[in-house]
């Protein structure tokens, strides 16, 4: 599980750094949230690492809902 994990955390650095010329092209105005939301996955991934090295089953399931629901916010973005 750690192992995915770590491919999650690489998966929402690579989006916060996507190039932003294609990105604005494909997404025009909904960029701006584009940015914003790669950058809470980032952040809520990295949290969820660290949840998995833990015992609190609890915790973890929080992290990994909230992983979920950037996601889901995510592909309203890309409609």
């Amino acid at each position: 599980m750690l192992a995915v994990s770590e491919k999650f955390v690489a998966q929402a650095d690579a989006m916060t750094k996507a190039q932003k010329d294609r990105l604005e092209k494909r997404l025009k105005d909904k960029a701006p949230k584009y940015y914003d939301l790669s950058q809470q996955l980032k952040e809520a991934t990295e949290k969820f690492a660290t949840e998995l090295k833990g015992d609190n089953a609890k915790n973890k399931e929080a992290a990994l809902e909230k992983v979920h629901n950037i996601y889901k916010k995510l592909e309203v973005v890309f409609e």
